[in-house]
C-alpha cells in the first residue's frame, strides 16, 4: 500500500478525498505522510497538497454535549493549508459572544478512540466564530472520524451540586441526579461567560434551583439564594440553564440545585 501511495505523489495523481472515500481517512493519513517524508520543502508540500485537493477532505463537525449552549451549528472542517505544518479551519454560528479558551476539540471515532486537535479562536462577528486547527491530520487515523466541540474547564469558577435523588422516580431510565451533576460541571466555561460579558469583577455565590420536565428539557430556574448582587449576571446563567435539553424521559421529573462561585 505504502509503495503505491509513493508511487501516485510521485505522478502527481494523488486525489485524497477519493482515496479518503475509498479506502477510508487512515489510507489519506499515510498518503499525507509520504507527501510530507518526499517533499524537499514547504512550497513543493504545499503545491503537492494543493494538487491532491486536500481542503477538500472533510471531517464531519458537531458541539459537543454542553457545548449546544452557545454554538447552534458546526460546519464540516475544511480549507487545510500546510505552513509548518497541516492547518485547517472550522466554522460555527454562536448563540452569544465566546472566550478564545471556551472550547477544547478532539477527534472521536464510532469506537470510543480520541485525538486531541489544538484551536485558536481567529474571528467572531454577527454570530459567526471561526477556528485555526492544528493537527487535524492525526483524527485521519481514525475511521468515521468526527470533531467535537467541549466546554473547558476552569478552576476559578467552582459547583457542587446537591440533588435529592428520591424526587428521581424509576421512569428516569438513564438519567440519573450524577450524570445531570456531571454534565452541569462540564458546562461550567459557558455559565462563566455570564461573569466576563456582564460583569468581570462579579463575586458572590449563586444557587440555582431547576426543573427536568419529562421531555428532558430544564423548563424552570430561579435563584434560590444569590449574594452577586448583578442581575444581569444571575439572568444570563439561568437563560441557559433552561437551553439545557437532556434525553427524553417516560412521566418523570427531577429537581435539583447547583451552586456557583465567584472569586
Amino acid at each position: 500500500m505504502l509503495l503505491t501511495l509513493l508511487s501516485l505523489a510521485f505522478a502527481g495523481d494523488l486525489n485524497l478525498p477519493e482515496l479518503a472515500e475509498r479506502e477510508g481517512l487512515p489510507a489519506a493519513r499515510k498518503a499525507l505522510d509520504v507527501l510530507v517524508a518526499e517533499a524537499k520543502n514547504d512550497k513543493k508540500l504545499q503545491a503537492a497538497l494543493t494538487e491532491a485537493q486536500l481542503s477538500s477532505v472533510k471531517i464531519p463537525s458537531q458541539a459537543g454535549f454542553g457545548a449546544d449552549l452557545v454554538l447552534s451549528s458546526v460546519q464540516p472542517v475544511g480549507d487545510c493549508q500546510w505552513t509548518d505544518g497541516l492547518t485547517c479551519t472550522v466554522v460555527a454560528s454562536t448563540t452569544s459572544s465566546i472566550a478564545d479558551d471556551e472550547f477544547q476539540l478532539r477527534c472521536l471515532s464510532k469506537y470510543g478512540a480520541k485525538r486531541a486537535v489544538t484551536s485558536v479562536l481567529t474571528s467572531q462577528a454577527d454570530g459567526v466564530a471561526t477556528w485555526s486547527l492544528s493537527g487535524v491530520e492525526a483524527c485521519w487515523e481514525l475511521n468515521s472520524a468526527t470533531l467535537q466541540f467541549l466546554p473547558t474547564s476552569h478552576g476559578d469558577l467552582e459547583g457542587i451540586g446537591k440533588g435529592d435523588d428520591d424526587l428521581i422516580p424509576p421512569e428516569l431510565a438513564g438519567l440519573t441526579w450524577g450524570q445531570v451533576e456531571d454534565d452541569l460541571k462540564s458546562r461550567l466555561n459557558t455559565f462563566k461567560v455570564c461573569s466576563r460579558d456582564a460583569d468581570p469583577k462579579v463575586a458572590g455565590k449563586l444557587i440555582v434551583a431547576f426543573h427536568i420536565a419529562d421531555n428532558g428539557q430544564i423548563d424552570k430556574a430561579e435563584a434560590q439564594t444569590s449574594t452577586l448582587n448583578n442581575k444581569d449576571v444571575e439572568a444570563c446563567i439561568l437563560d441557559r440553564f433552561l437551553k439545557i435539553q437532556y434525553p427524553p424521559v417516560n412521566d418523570g421529573f427531577a429537581d435539583g440545585t447547583f451552586p456557583f462561585s465567584f472569586q
